[in-house]
């Protein structure tokens, strides 16, 4: 069992965002490419969040160069889905429109900046019957509306009438 697991790639300020959490106390773990525990087969993706108590889910986009420029946009990711879908619990950084899909504090849960962070994470594992509640409802709604069967299916009505 984990404690708090990322699950992604170390770009922006992910490594100093795990670092941060690490020198505050708490138990991070880290998969993906660029971190020491490498990738995860997608057996090995599924058993990681389902062994988290908290999934952590950071939503900014790798740089992306824009007329001599670089911008970095937070967005809503396959991630999003993904923790819920496969019943745990998601803690991600908050994104514009988010709440169209999951309510926050009830099906997942959003922090702002990094001292929210902190408490949420501190807040969730000491609070385990308020996270399965959350990871229970999170789940039931990534099944009943999130699924790409759902998707496909508004999209086919939307088009086909």
């Amino acid at each position: 069992m984990y404690d708090v697991s990322f699950v992604g790639q170390p770009h922006g300020n992910r490594k100093v965002i795990v670092e941060r959490l690490r020198h505050s106390g708490l138990h991070v773990q880290t998969w993906g490419h660029g971190w020491p525990n490498g990738r995860l087969s997608y057996d090995e993706l599924v058993r990681v969040f389902n062994q988290s108590r908290i999934n952590l889910n950071m939503s900014n986009a790798s740089r992306h160069r824009i007329k001599f420029w670089e911008k970095r946009r937070d967005q809503i990711k396959g991630r999003n889905f993904e923790i819920p879908g496969c019943g745990g619990f998601q803690l991600s950084s908050f994104v514009e429109g988010i709440d169209e899909f999951f309510k926050d504090g009830e099906e997942i849960a959003l922090f702002r900046d990094e001292t929210d962070l902190v408490e949420k994470i501190r807040y969730y594992l000491e609070n385990p019957l308020v996270r399965e509640s959350v990871a229970g409802a999170g789940h039931r709604r990534a099944l009943a509306d999130h699924t790409y069967q759902n998707r496909f299916e508004s999209i086919f009505k939307e088009v086909f009438g």
